[in-house]
């Protein structure tokens, strides 16, 4: 796979972050939810970008 860099993307978990944690439930009930049709991919995605950014600033 690491020789076909261009068909498998490496991505890295952001263990690092505080937040990761309480992430990973969070996101499995978020991810429930969008498949009942019970939020939306903007909605689900605008929360995820909101909880991330926050995140990020609190990291320094």
């Amino acid at each position: 796979m690491n020789a076909q860099a261009d068909v498998f993307i490496d991505v890295s978990r952001p263990v690092d972050y505080k937040g990761w944690g309480a992430w990973q439930s969070a996101a499995d009930k978020d991810i429930q939810s969008y498949l009942l049709d019970k939020i939306t991919a903007e909605d689900l995605l605008k929360k995820w970008d909101e909880y991330w950014t926050k995140e990020k600033a609190e990291r320094k």
